[in-house]
């Protein structure tokens, strides 16, 4: 995110209020939000490419989710829930992966 758009993000946290374009009378707004990277927002600030107000304003909690390459033991769930939650949508019996089947997932 440029840093303009960063200034703007943290008006509306810190204001709760924004101008729609063409129009000079401030908005209210009350807002939560919840974000996601996979850049080391840290490092960006130290390299001043992410403003370290905004990173603190936005920084509460943080949630490490490590990359399903390194937790392969949820392939087979994961797999077993988009597989039924299909099922489901399209009106079809549930399917039943082999082991063969997992073990090739769980590879990938």
């Amino acid at each position: 995110m440029d840093l303009s758009c960063q200034v703007k993000l943290l008006r509306v946290l810190q204001d709760q209020t924004f101008e729609v374009l063409g129009d000079s009378r401030p908005r209210k707004v009350d807002v939560r939000v919840v974000s996601a990277t996979n850049a080391d927002l840290r490092k960006m600030v130290a390299e001043r490419t992410f403003r370290e107000d905004l990173f603190y304003r936005i920084n509460l909690i943080t949630v490490k989710l490590p990359a399903l390459r390194e937790r392969r033991e949820d392939i087979p769930l994961l797999a077993r829930h988009f597989a039924d939650r299909q099922a489901a949508v399209n009106g079809l019996p549930r399917t039943e992966f082999s082991a063969d089947a997992l073990n090739f997932l769980s590879r990938l």
